[in-house]
């Protein structure tokens, strides 16, 4: 199997906000993406993005990456 077929890449180039709602929906995905067998890469953070993820420790719970 294609790794490439495991993975579920979330682009965030365009998201300059999340709220507690959008943090939710990320951890479903990621709940959804475990039950599969599927690792959830997370890009292009801004710093703003970045910063709420360490400090509610969602970094800790994704693949981030530039």
């Amino acid at each position: 199997m294609d790794v490439r077929e495991k993975e579920i890449v979330l682009d965030c180039s365009k998201l300059e906000y999340i709220s507690s709602s959008g943090l939710r929906i990320f951890l479903s995905i990621r709940k959804e993406a475990i039950v599969h067998g599927c690792k959830v890469i997370v890009r292009n953070m801004n710093t703003d993005i970045r910063q709420v993820f360490m400090m509610t420790g969602f970094i800790s719970l994704f693949d981030i990456q530039e």
